[in-house]
Formats: C-alpha cells, structure tokens, sequence
C-alpha cells in the first residue's frame, strides 16, 4: 500500500521517542487522496521506511532505540520529579547505586552491516554456476580438471570461513540489543503520568497545602513528564525486541547459505578422490624409475658369470656394457621384457594344448599283483 501518506523517516522517529506510535499499536494513516483511512501495523511502517530509505531494519530500530535513550537521559538531567522516581523504582528493584546512565546507556560497537548478507548471498550463487560448470567439465573431460576442482573447494572454504565468523558476530550483537536492567525497564512502562503526581503530593502531609500545591504540581509535571512516559518505556522495550528479532532472522540466513557451502565442500571432496593429484602421480612415477634406476645399476656392478645362474641380457637392455642405466633405456627394457614375457606365455599356452592332445592308458595287471603302470 504505498499510496497511504506514511510518517517520514525522522517523525517516525520523533513519535516512537515520544510515546505516540510504538510496536503495540497500530497506526491509521490516510490515503494520499485524504478521502480513506487504513490502519497498518507498526512493523509494516518500518519496512516501508526501509525500502523506501534503502536502510536495513536493524540500522532502523538502531536509530529509534538511540533517540529514545538520549531523550531519557536529557529527561533526568533537567526533571528532578522523573530523577526521583527513577531512585525509587531501582530500590525496589535492590539496584540504588544505579544512575540515569548505566540504564539509558546504549550499547552498541559493531551493528550489522547488511551489504555482507548480500555479498554473501552473490557469492553462494557464483560458486553454484562454478559447481554447474565443473560438472559440464566431467562430462566433456577437461584437462586440468583437478586443479579446478581444488580451487572451487578453497574457495568454498573461505566462504564458509567467513560465514561462520558474520555468525559470531550476530551471536555477540545479541547483548548489545538488550536494555540495561529489562527489570526496570519493565516496571517503569507500568508506572503512567499520574504516579509521579501522586508521589511529589505524599510529600506534603497537610490537605490544604496540597489543595494549594496541584497546579503548580501539575504544571511541573507536565512541563518534564509527558502523558505517554509509560509508552516510551514500553517502546523502549519492545523495539529492542524487535531487533533480536531481525537478528536471529538474519543469522537464519547465513545458517541456510552455510549449509549449502557444506553441501557444496562435500560433492567436491568425494569428486577429488575420483581425480588424484597429477603432480604426485609424476611425482610416484619418478621415484619408481629412480628406484629402479638403481636397482639395475647395483645388479649390474655386482653380477658375474660365476655369481649368478643368469646374466642380464644386454641385448635385451639394448645398451653397451659401458653405457650407464638412464631411465629411458629401463623404460625400453621394460617394453621389450613385456613382449618377450607375451611371446613366453603364448608359446606355453601352445605346449599344453598338445599335452592335452595325448592320450594315456592305464591298465592293471590281474595275474601279478602290480602297481598300475602307464604305457
């Protein structure tokens, strides 16, 4: 309903600082026309604010929950009557050492800054095009896959980080949306105008003196003490309310977009362990040649006709005796021994086959008693 003629952003302050408008009520607004009332709630003014102003509702009731301590303040420093009854109230509250600071003193070091929840939610989404893209590289077998595959999970990585930590901060933030002393807050939105009258007259034990005190009495009390002191404490806890509010809802927001991080860590996990690390693939390769490399070279120098029941075949190794053993000329042997070994198993596949081929016969020789013989 944006054709309703809505409170600018610093009366709707001014007024819940006052006590006219707050969380409890509603407000009746007209339409631009003036010819019709409508009756909207204090919390949808507030996202009209917010649109409108392009400020996040937490910088909103920030602002609000400020000008209504500041005014407190400068109330119990010029209104003697309202500095008294505060007195009395944190005595009975067994809290006298409490001043008109410690209870309207704002605490707040590190608001939220809704640009990160936004810059967040943009970059959830860039890596889930990433995500989209690796899996079109599976398909289609792209090179250097692996090296994608670790990038996009440190990157998830460093997203979940900070997520976790704009987390905390929320956590942290809590206390500081808190009034001082909630019990006193609380016991003061029940104390209306008329109980800081009563209480300047219980001073003055003669009737007649106090006939002659109520319009000077009255004329004090409503010079410091407005008819709505009751609802300003009231907004003074409810809009706090408001604020834990909105910030559990924003730290439900970056639980959800630090679930799906999780997700996204997960499907890229299981995907690394289906394509190791080219560089410790080259890295085994080179070591099994080394080894091997030496292997050859010691069996070499130490081998001789006498030593050992067969020679390593040079011809075989295609080198000449005083050539060194590269990794090259292993590679090679290894080629040709595969062959010659091919060729070896074909050859005893072939002699068996005409084993098989042969027939034996057994017979018994009933007149001697004989073992069985072949013949």
């Amino acid at each position: 309903m944006t054709d309703l003629n809505y409170y600018s952003l610093q009366d709707f302050i001014d007024l819940t600082s006052k006590g006219r408008i707050g969380p409890s009520m509603f407000m009746d607004l007209r339409n631009l026309n003036g010819n019709q009332i409508h009756r909207i709630s204090y919390n949808d003014h507030c996202k009209y604010l917010c649109d409108s102003e392009k400020i996040g509702l937490l910088n909103l009731l920030v602002m609000i929950r400020e000008k209504i301590n500041e005014d407190m303040l400068y109330r119990s420093t010029r209104s003697p009557i309202f500095t008294k009854k505060l007195n009395m109230i944190t005595k009975d509250w067994s809290e006298p050492e409490i001043t008109p600071s410690d209870l309207f003193m704002t605490r707040m070091d590190n608001p939220f800054d809704y640009q990160t929840l936004s810059n967040e939610k943009e970059f959830v989404e860039h890596l889930g095009k990433e995500m989209k893209s690796v899996n079109e590289n599976i398909k289609d077998n792209e090179s250097n896959l692996y090296e994608s595959l670790n990038l996009l999970k440190t990157d998830c990585h460093d997203c979940e980080s900070r997520l976790q930590k704009h987390i905390s901060q929320l956590e942290e933030n809590k206390e500081c949306y808190e009034p001082n002393y909630r019990n006193i807050w609380s016991d003061l939105s029940t104390t209306q105008k008329v109980s800081y009258f009563n209480d300047l007259l219980n001073e003055v034990k003669n009737k007649e003196e106090q006939k002659k005190m109520i319009r000077q009495i009255n004329k004090r009390v409503n010079k410091d003490i407005p008819d709505e002191i009751h609802m300003i404490f009231m907004n003074g806890l409810l809009v706090p309310t408001m604020m834990l509010k909105e910030n559990e809802m924003i730290k439900f927001q970056f639980m959800q977009l630090q679930k799906d991080i999780e997700e996204k860590i997960n499907q890229l996990s299981e995907l690394l362990k289906l394509y190791p690390d080219p560089a410790l693939e080259l890295e085994g390769e080179s070591n099994f040649l080394s080894n091997l490399e030496k292997i050859f070279q010691n069996f070499v120098a130490s081998s001789s006709d006498e030593e050992l029941d067969e020679e390593i075949d040079k011809d075989l190794l295609g080198i000449e005796e005083e050539e060194p053993v590269t990794k090259e000329d292993i590679k090679g042997a290894l080629e040709k021994y595969v062959q010659k070994d091919q060729t070896k198993l074909k050859d005893d596949d072939s002699s068996v086959s005409s084993e098989k081929s042969t027939m034996f016969h057994l017979a018994l020789n009933d007149e001697v008693k004989q073992k069985p013989s072949f013949f």
